[in-house]
Formats: structure tokens, sequence, C-alpha cells
């Protein structure tokens, strides 16, 4: 056992008036922030969470360059998570950086470079900002509280003519809160660490067509703000299975109309902002209660580090409609990388796909750590990770999805046996 030593810091990303007009953003409501948490305990590790809906290979690889030269900590070593906050711009690419086999959409693409250029300085600046923080270390002790939040729903409807996406409250969902505090000697809070299957779309892609979308981490951003007032300390959010997870309700929908055919309900960003702000607060209000009923008493723990892989089949993504059943072909193969951190009786996963609750509930079930933590999206994306009901019932997710059936079930088994192993 080593004595456990943890730094913290974050930093708005401040992006410049160059980057608009860019994927029908025109401005910023709100900065995103970069949330840096540094830990050691015989090992290091650097944990990263981006309010960002995304950030592409190449742009992770760039940004584990400053993490690891600004906290000193080896590149395997670091975990990169977005929250996947869906009104913030993915960064710009020229045409020829997309695939061969991909029709890159008009709204992405920045030929001159200079929009790329204004992403990649305003993000790798917040990177570098909070991780110069995270790198000072202090004699730390850590805690775990489980709590209940309300503020997201299933989002699987089923329509005359297959499954969609809406609003769906009968459907499973996961209200459980997971919180981790960090306290130095004083007792004072260095972090609080947050998962919770919420994806970050209440705004969402509201009045893309019309240009007038605006930059805003969205609830779980405002939640953090809400918490770090409170605390004095960073609030790290990361997105657990929320691949049919969203919130409760939201500005821009669709729905299959009497005919079969999809239609969009947007409702304004202004409408998206409100909600931000009724269900901000709510979450806030439960990550904090949380946070206080923490108890931090580990002063010593091993900080132990473990990798997972396995290869499977990839499928094209055929248009996506409502539909009853779908052939699903493979077109080639690809890994599936799964990142394990565990610390003390606390195990974190960081998967690249997004998953779904079912998924999530059955590795917590059959994990050998007490606690099992999961986050999508770490170290970049690999779109969808449907269980194999959703591929029965030919959900948005399983069309959406890049994987062939049968990878979740498969990716439980082989992280399972991964963490036993870390265990």
């Amino acid at each position: 056992m080593a004595q456990l030593k943890v730094g913290a810091g974050r930093s708005e990303i401040l992006f410049p008036q160059e980057l608009f007009p860019h994927e029908g953003f025109k401005g910023i409501h709100d900065d995103p922030q970069v949330k840096a948490v540094v830990i050691e305990a015989g090992e290091k590790a650097a944990i990263i969470s981006a309010e960002l809906v995304n950030i592409f290979d190449d742009g992770i690889a760039i940004m584990k360059d400053i993490v690891a030269e600004k906290c000193g900590v080896k590149k395997e070593n670091i975990w990169i998570h977005v929250t996947h906050a869906i009104t913030t711009p993915h960064a710009p690419k020229t045409r020829d950086e997309f695939p061969p086999h991909v029709t890159p959409p008009m709204h992405m693409i920045d030929e001159s470079g200079e929009k790329k250029k204004a992403w990649f300085d305003a993000v790798g600046a917040a990177f570098a900002a909070a991780c110069e923080q995270a790198a000072v270390l202090h004699s730390a002790t850590v805690g775990y509280e489980k709590g209940f939040c309300d503020v997201n729903t299933n989002r699987d409807v089923e329509t005359p003519f297959g499954w969609w996406v809406n609003l769906n409250p009968a459907g499973p969902s996961d209200k459980a809160l997971h919180v981790v505090r960090f306290n130095d000697e004083g007792g004072a809070p260095l972090a609080v660490l947050v998962d919770y299957a919420l994806k970050p779309c209440a705004i969402d892609n509201s009045q893309m067509r019309e240009n007038e979308r605006l930059i805003s981490s969205d609830i779980p951003g405002l939640a953090c703000r809400i918490v770090e007032e409170k605390l004095g300390a960073p609030c790290l959010f990361f997105m657990s299975a929320a691949g049919d997870q969203v919130p409760k309700d939201q500005a821009f929908l669709e729905y299959v109309d009497d005919e079969g055919k999809v239609q969009k309900d947007d409702r304004g960003v202004a409408y998206g902002l409100k909600l931000v702000e009724q269900y901000g607060p709510v979450l806030a209000s439960d990550i904090f209660a949380a946070a206080e009923k923490a108890v931090c008493r580990e002063e010593t723990a091993d900080l132990k580090l473990g990798k997972s892989s396995f290869r499977w089949g990839l499928k094209g993504r055929a248009p996506m409609m409502p539909r009853k059943s779908a052939n699903y072909i493979p077109e080639r193969e690809g890994e599936v990388v799964t990142e394990l951190l565990a610390l003390g009786p606390i195990a974190f996963v960081g998967a690249k796909p997004e998953v779904n609750v079912i998924t999530e509930k059955e590795l917590q079930e059959r994990s050998p750590f007490p606690v099992t933590l999961l986050a999508s999206m770490v170290n970049g994306g690999m779109k969808y990770m449907p269980d194999k009901q959703s591929y029965e019932r030919c959900t948005w997710e399983s069309q959406s999805a890049s994987l062939m059936p049968g990878a979740a079930e498969k990716w439980v088994e082989e992280t399972v046996k991964a963490l036993n192993a870390l265990r």
C-alpha cells in the first residue's frame, strides 16, 4: 500500500469567434471546461473529463502529449473522457482527412484548416491549464457514496413501424448516482468524480439548420459548476451507460408519424436552455448530497491499471429508419479496447463505445470489485455497443452501431476477466 496523493485542476475552453459559423453554431452560451485529476499511489495516472461532444483519435493523441508533459504521467496511464455534450463542436476537418468510404458532412468541412487550428488551440490551452494545476499533488484520502438522481429516462420507443427514439419513462433506466470524493489532509475537498447515465442532450441539435446553435455544456456542465461553487474543488462528470439514456425532456425530438416517416420536433435553443436550468440544479443537489455523505478514510491504497481488448466484426451503416428487422453484414474487423483503473475497492472501467444500461448492470453484477464505475467514450469513441435485445428490436442504437451483434455480451465477458486479473 502506498500513500495516496491527488492533484486536480479545471479550465474553461475559450472558443474564439473565428470558429463560427461551424456545425450550426453561431456563438457561446456557456464555456465548456476541461477537468483533470492526477492520482498517485505506487502507480501514477491522469483522468481527464472534457465537456465536449467527441475528440477524434488524432485529437486524443495530441491531448495525451499535453497531459503527459504537464502531469508527468505515462501516456498509457492517461484517460481522456468526453462527456458527450452534444451542444459543443467537433473539431473541423479538411475534406481529405475523411476516409475514402465516408461522405463528409458539409458542416464539418474546413477547407482552409483555420477553424481546425482555432479548435485545437482552444481545447489544447484548456487541457494544459487544467493539467498544470493537477500536477501539484497533495496527500489525500478517498471516499465513495452511491446516491440517486431522477433526471434521466430511456429513449427507445416502440411504434407500429418499429422502434425509434423519443422519451420512454417506462423503459429501463439507471437512476444510481456514483460519487468518488478526494480530500486533502485537512479534510477539504480536492476533487469530486461523478458517474451517471445521462447523455448531455437537453438542447441537442435544436436549430442546427437555422445556424442558431449555442455552445453549452448542458445539464451536467451546469450541475458541476454549482457543485464546484459549493465545494471549491473541480467536479468531473463521467457519462456512464447512456446509450439509451437521455434527459426527461429535450428541445429536439423525433417521432414517427402515421405513415411511418420520421418527423422532427424542434422546440428551439431557448427551450433547451430552460431545461438545463430546470434539471441542472437537481443533478447538482443530488451530487452534493452524495459528496457530503462520502466518508474519506483511506490514506493509503494501491493504484492498479490494466487493459482489455478483443476483435469484433464491424458493419456498415444503412439508412436510418423505423424497421422491424435488419440484416447486419460484417465488412471488416475492429479492436474493442477497454481501459481499467482500480483504486482500492473502486474499479473504473473506461470504454470507447456507448453502452446501454442493461450491459452496465450485468458488468456491475459480475465484477469482483465492490464498486465498479463505467465511463463511456474514454480515449476516443466507437459509436454504440447495444445489447442483444436492442439488436433484436432493431432500435436506433443498433442501427447506428458500427459493431456487429454480440459485442456487448463479449465485452462484459472480457472486461470481467480483466477485472479479476486486476483484483
